[in-house]
This record gives structure tokens, sequence and C-alpha cells, in this order.
């Protein structure tokens, strides 16, 4: 889901709905994996790669047209020996798009 975007008059906007679903996580300690670069170089799918999940989170493409606007993020909770840990992945928008 997105977690920023950028309005149609140039200015970033924070998605509350995003926003409130991330303040559910409290205390529980986060790790990000941020990927950015070049416009059309594999950095949703990448994502979707590293998120080892069954259905693909980030929105990929066949076309030069960019699939992502702004900033998405997917995340998780995993269970570890000291307890609950999340991992936030960030995909970016790419950078060089003409749009």
């Amino acid at each position: 889901q997105p977690l920023v975007t950028v309005a149609e008059d140039g200015r970033f906007q924070a998605h509350a709905s995003t926003l409130a679903a991330l303040d559910v996580l409290g205390d529980v300690p986060v790790s990000a994996v941020a990927v950015v670069g070049m416009y059309r170089t594999g950095k949703s799918f990448l994502l979707n790669q590293l998120a080892d999940s069954d259905v693909a989170r980030f929105n990929t493409g066949a076309t030069v047209q960019a699939c992502t606007e702004g900033i998405w993020v997917w995340g998780r909770v995993e269970k570890t020996s000291r307890g609950p840990h999340a991992i936030l992945y960030l995909d970016c928008e790419g950078f060089g798009n003409t749009q």
C-alpha cells in the first residue's frame, strides 16, 4: 500500500491508513529493506523475491512504463528467539522517470 505519494501540486503526501497500520507495531523492533535506483531496473521484482511471499506484493510490468509512484510498503512480523520483529519492505519510485 502507498506510504508516500506525490500530490498534483508536487508536494509529498503521507497516507494516513498506511501510517495507522504501521503504528499498530508499537514497540516491536523494525528492520527496513529499501530499494532505490533508476526506473525500470527491477526494484519491485527484487523486493517481491526478498519478501519470499506466494503473492507479488509490489506491482511489476513488462513495459517501459513505470509502475511505482512514490514509496510503497509491505511488511510482516517474524517470530524470533527475542520476540517479534517486523520487516518492512519499501519500494521507491525510480529515478529518471519522465512522468
